[in-house]
């Protein structure tokens, strides 16, 4: 329901994921800031093993054709395994406008945002605690705002390019009016930018 934390992510990766400017309990719970798409995949693995979800399961493997350290990549029929993983690009819009038609899940009203999202004009220049503010009807917190969010896929499935995988939600640095469920944003999987962070997902029926 709320973006990866600091403190969930330095189980895997250890060190800051956020500012170095705040005290240790509040930067625990702020979502975990510059963390690249190899990151986020292999902290879904690892939270599958810790599950006790077998390998076989796992939606990432290493990426030994990647020169990147510790790169990862999809792995086959990633499709149909049920352990964790980043959302799809269409999952993450379906789940953040929770049904509703408008260009917010609350609504059109971009003043009301303040109350559910952290923007450029509320953040004063950082990340928050996660959770802190309204969920939409899903009860998921954070869709807009706060960090941008990995998802799973490339812009273009076609195109073999690293630089646009997409990602979603805005961010702190964002104004009001780019924080909308249909905004679209893609990056290089390694780029290492405070701006981004993710939340996970999870395959628990496979359609037949």
């Amino acid at each position: 329901t709320t973006e990866v934390t600091e403190s969930q992510l330095r189980a895997v990766f250890p060190g800051r994921h956020g500012e170095l400017d705040v005290d240790e309990p509040e930067r625990d719970r702020r979502p975990a800031q510059a963390v690249t798409w190899h990151q986020a995949a292999a902290y879904c693995n690892w939270l599958s093993s810790k599950e006790g979800i077998p390998p076989s399961q796992w939606c990432f493997i290493e990426d030994d054709e990647n020169p990147l350290p510790g790169a990862m990549r999809l792995a086959p029929g990633h499709s149909d395994r049920r352990g964790y993983r980043l959302p799809e690009e269409f999952e993450w819009e379906y789940a953040c406008r929770a049904c509703a038609t408008t260009s917010r899940y609350y609504g059109y009203d971009p003043q009301q945002l303040t109350f559910y999202g952290w923007h450029l004009n509320n953040a004063y220049g950082r990340t928050h605690q996660v959770g802190q503010l309204l969920p939409n009807d899903f009860g998921l917190f954070d869709m807009l705002g706060n960090v941008v969010e990995w998802c799973r896929n490339k812009r273009d499935p076609f195109h073999d390019a690293d630089q646009a995988w997409m990602a979603r939600g805005g961010s702190f640095k964002d104004p009001k009016r780019v924080l909308r469920s249909s905004n679209r944003f893609s990056f290089n999987r390694g780029a290492l930018s405070y701006i981004m962070g993710f939340r996970i997902a999870r395959t628990l029926q496979v359609a037949n």
